[in-house]
């Protein structure tokens, strides 16, 4: 099908990794095959197998239209990553009819769609020939917070810094002061960026010829780190100009200044509505509300709801977004705060702006007078018996709308 603009309607294949949740996959499969594109699911082989009965029972007829990708155990920040997603490219390639894809969208279970799928098609219509990937020059730009960067490839790592902190660290240092700094690939530069990307078809296939074509590039990268950050951004900023390739993302992430992947919660839903991306990363697995109101959005919106300029600003962040996160910094009432310097370990305590204290006991039966001699004034909000395992959770109900928690809710909480 041809559109106006001379360019025809690009077909995208949705490369989905799950290892996790298996309800909120299936509502994000519903939504991406509603347009009419292809989902190719990869499934961690680490992933309980009662993952795909879930999946497909939530899913229903829809499940026939997800392709089934070969698994690969996934380990954070290790080469699995870049197997999986290869394993994925392949499973399209040998798709039926492989032709009729025109780009490939990769996505995580924690992504979801804010705004209509079909905006998408026509973006990507509108903006013919180009790869969107961020992609930093890695031995000239500050991108890793932290300030590892160019030790990631320039040292040979074996060891995951997850699982093994301290000989990770042994390494890196041993081949310092011995000067083992290692040669980049020939005819690449080494290139760093956010994982989740949107390529042309033809890209894709270019990259399986190369690993195929090439074992040395595997090796190479495969003793990296974090070379999903790395791995496809090379290759893609390496090979074209700059004109075809865009260094921006279409989905929304943000990282807080120690490296946090900032999460979005119920109550957010008109922020992220407003954002000039097409998905978002992360929500909350609790975040159903969130979602029901997204879904809203995009149906009653539509293509035609595009603001002027829009072109312009897909992919990149706004200074609303930005002031948005200095808001959540000091912390609002009732509201998660992120990227408090020094407390991100807090989780979402850290949305807690007034002092509070927690009063243990052995039982009930000893909260009681403790409870009766706490001064009752407008200032206090006092809450009953949180933790007990047989009774409600005994939150006051302004509290409860605003945490997500029910009072028969104990299952979760624990």
């Amino acid at each position: 099908m041809v559109l106006n603009g001379g360019h025809p309607e690009p077909r995208i294949a949705f490369l989905l990794l799950a290892h996790e949740h298996p309800d909120l996959c299936a509502r994000l499969a519903q939504r991406l095959l509603e347009a009419g594109d292809a989902v190719f699911l990869h499934l961690d082989a680490k992933c309980d197998s009662s993952f795909r009965a879930d999946f497909e029972s939530r899913l229903g007829e829809g499940s026939e239209r997800v392709h089934w990708v070969d698994r690969v155990a996934v380990d954070w920040g290790g080469w699995s990553m870049i197997e999986a997603t290869l394993a994925g490219l392949r499973a399209i390639r040998d798709a039926e009819r492989p032709e009729r894809f025109d780009y490939v969208y990769l996505l995580s279970g924690a992504d979801y769609p804010i705004r209509d799928i079909s905006s998408l098609r026509a973006y990507l219509r509108r903006n013919p020939d180009r790869d969107f990937i961020e992609h930093k020059r890695a031995n000239t730009e500050d991108w890793v917070a932290g300030g590892f960067q160019r030790e990631r490839y320039e040292y040979r790592h074996w060891l995951s810094w997850r699982k093994h902190p301290r000989l990770f660290s042994l390494n890196t240092e041993f081949q310092k002061r011995l000067g083992l700094k290692r040669r980049f690939p020939p005819g690449l530069t080494p290139y760093i960026g956010s994982q989740w990307w949107v390529l042309r078809w033809s890209t894709c296939e270019r990259v399986l010829d190369t690993v195929q074509g090439d074992p040395s590039l595997a090796r190479f990268f495969r003793t990296t780190v974090v070379p999903d950050e790395l791995f496809f951004q090379t290759l893609v900023g390496s090979w074209f100009p700059a004109e075809a390739v865009e260094d921006r993302h279409l989905t929304l992430y943000q990282f807080t200044e120690q490296g946090v992947p900032v999460t979005y919660y119920d109550g957010h839903e008109s922020f992220l509505s407003e954002q000039p991306f097409f998905f978002a990363r992360k929500l909350s697995p609790r975040a159903s509300r969130l979602r029901d109101a997204l879904d809203e959005a995009a149906r009653s919106a539509g293509e035609d709801a595009r603001r002027p300029n829009d072109d312009v600003l897909i992919g990149r962040t706004t200074g609303d977004y930005q002031r948005f996160l200095r808001e959540h910094q000091t912390g609002l009432w009732g509201q998660r705060c992120w990227g408090r310097p020094g407390f991100t370990a807090l989780g979402e305590l850290e949305r807690l702006k007034t002092p509070y204290f927690v009063l243990l006991a052995h039982g009930p039966g000893r909260l009681l007078p403790a409870r009766q001699a706490i001064p009752v004034t407008r200032d206090w909000l006092c809450h009953g018996s949180l933790f007990d395992p047989d009774k409600p959770i005994q939150l006051i109900g302004s509290i409860a709308e605003a945490s997500g928690y029910g009072p028969e809710d104990q299952a979760l909480r624990d």
